[in-house]
C-alpha cells in the first residue's frame, strides 16, 4: 500500500493495472478517503481550496500510479512525500493533471 502526502488539492486518482496490461482500472479517491490537514475551503463539491502555507492532503491507494488534477493562478512548489520519498512538485499555471507516483 502506498502512502501519499501532498500538499495540495482537488481531483484525485488511482489507476491499478488489470491482469492485462491493456486494461487499466480508474478510481476517484472520495472525499471520507482523504484527510485534510489545515484551512481549507471546501464551499464547492469535490474542490478543496486553500492559500495557507502548512495545508497537507493525506490519502492512501493500491496500484502502479496515482494522478491529481489542480488549478493554479501562478507556478508554485509543492512538496511530495510518496513512501517516505520527497521530491519537489511544480504546478504551473492553469488547469492540468500531476503524475503523484
Amino acid at each position: 500500500m502506498k502512502y501519499l502526502l501532498i500538499c495540495i488539492s482537488v481531483f484525485l486518482i488511482a489507476c491499478n493495472n488489470n491482469v492485462s496490461n491493456k486494461a487499466q482500472k480508474v478510481e476517484e479517491v472520495a472525499p471520507a478517503e482523504l484527510r485534510l490537514i489545515g484551512r481549507f475551503d471546501k464551499s464547492v463539491a469535490g474542490e478543496y481550496r486553500f492559500t495557507w502555507p502548512g495545508s497537507t492532503i493525506e490519502f492512501r491507494f493500491e496500484g502502479t500510479s496515482a494522478k491529481l488534477q489542480m488549478a493554479s493562478t501562478r507556478r508554485v512548489r509543492f512538496e511530495l512525500d510518496v513512501d517516505g520519498v520527497k521530491k519537489d512538485l511544480w504546478v504551473e499555471p492553469g488547469v492540468a493533471y500531476y503524475h503523484l507516483a
